[in-house]
């Protein structure tokens, strides 16, 4: 998915906008942006999500700048980083959703 706009996204009815990302799917998501994190929390939220994102301020750090493959790779948004975040997702699927499950019934026992 392209998240171009909050703003339209919003602006489209409940059906819709649950049809292209529901409430699970905001928290067995990771996301890949160019911006800041936090930008993202209209498409995607929940405990592990910040773990298997990749974005610009992973740590928090201004870039030091040089050329844009030296700014992507630093970003860690060029294609290697990439490739092996969504592998790794794709990968630790059962373990992530394992622990949301857990946390749901901790918080259900309370």
């Amino acid at each position: 998915m392209a998240a171009i706009s909050p703003q339209l996204f919003a602006a489209q009815d409940r059906a819709y906008r649950d049809s292209v990302v529901g409430p699970a799917d905001r928290v067995d998501a990771m996301v890949v942006t160019n911006g800041a994190f936090t930008l993202m929390h209209h498409w995607a939220e929940g405990p592990g999500v910040r773990e298997y994102s990749l974005s610009a301020d992973w740590d928090d750090r201004w870039r030091t700048g040089g050329t844009i493959e030296e700014v992507m790779e630093e970003a860690h948004l060029d294609s290697g980083h990439i490739l092996e975040a969504i592998k790794r997702f794709a990968a630790e699927r059962s373990k992530r959703l394992g622990a949301l499950r857990d946390d749901l019934e901790s918080a259900l026992r309370r």
